[in-house]
């Protein structure tokens, strides 16, 4: 009987200290799988580190293409009513024109909140207009006559230095005798701040066998383990590098919409 026992006790030991070993046995598939988005992880890092100069001289690029367009002076980060007013004022003198009125009309609400943080293998996220653009729109009357207030409609993009825009739908109206009323839209960038971008975790990707048993599954799997290693012995390096990456991505979206408001394009 007592051998019984004992046999009984060393087989089951034999399972518990054999189980964690045979549970890190990955089917082909499995291994395929992590295998490629392993490889795709220690890439990216890889590669951020050795274009980490390239990157920060496209970034670099970007600052001086804003300051050769005037970008934050046309479209600055704060409404700045008076100067915007004034510089109106000042276009319409020189076309004949007295301006007797300016007043807001309208402020755009903003779009959907930007995330924080993203993964780099997600869906590629670009802010959408309303995300870092708000529209301001104000209602002028000016005193003169109807070719002279169209033609400083006209003026607007070249003779003032604020980005302003006549209304699309109904720029233009008259009011009484030689006062004319006239819409436009002028914009402002919103202090947005780009997603903090980040690699998956490699071992958050492990099936959750593999991930309860650690020491195992790096035995079992060296070919895997080698590259989980890697990528954690480079992200230190190359976390940094991301910054590049987001700023350039956010500047992008800005210049786009910039350019895709006056006449100089890409």
């Amino acid at each position: 009987m007592k051998k019984l026992i004992l046999c009984g006790l060393l087989f089951t030991w034999g399972l518990f200290l054999a189980h964690p070993l045979s549970a890190m046995t990955l089917s082909p598939r499995e291994k395929e799988h992590l295998q490629f988005r392993f490889q795709n992880i220690y890439n990216e890092l890889d590669l951020l580190v050795k274009n980490h100069h390239v990157d920060h001289a496209d970034v670099e690029r970007q600052a001086r293409d804003f300051r050769d367009l005037h970008t934050f002076e046309r479209i600055p980060f704060s409404e700045q009513l008076s100067e915007l007013r004034s510089q109106l004022t000042t276009a319409a003198a020189q076309m004949g024109l007295q301006l007797k009125s300016f007043r807001i009309t309208q402020r755009s609400k903003p779009g959907k909140k930007i995330p924080t943080h993203l993964f780099t293998d997600e869906k590629p996220f670009r802010p959408a207009v309303d995300q870092i653009v708000k529209t301001i729109s104000f209602e002028t009357e000016v005193e003169g006559n109807q070719t002279q207030a169209q033609a400083w409609m006209n003026t607007w993009s070249e003779e003032i230095l604020r980005l302003a825009e006549p209304d699309p739908v109904s720029p233009l109206k008259p009011v009484s005798g030689n006062r004319f009323q006239i819409r436009g839209r002028a914009y402002t960038f919103l202090p947005a701040k780009f997603p903090s971008l980040d690699p998956r975790n490699p071992l958050e990707l492990l099936p959750p066998r593999a991930r309860q048993h650690l020491t195992d599954f790096s035995r079992s799997e060296p070919a895997l383990w080698h590259l989980v290693t890697e990528i954690k012995s480079l992200y230190p390096q190359a976390k940094p590098f991301y910054k590049n990456r987001e700023e350039f991505l956010m500047n992008d979206a800005r210049l786009s919409f910039y350019l895709s408001k006056t006449r100089f394009k890409k």
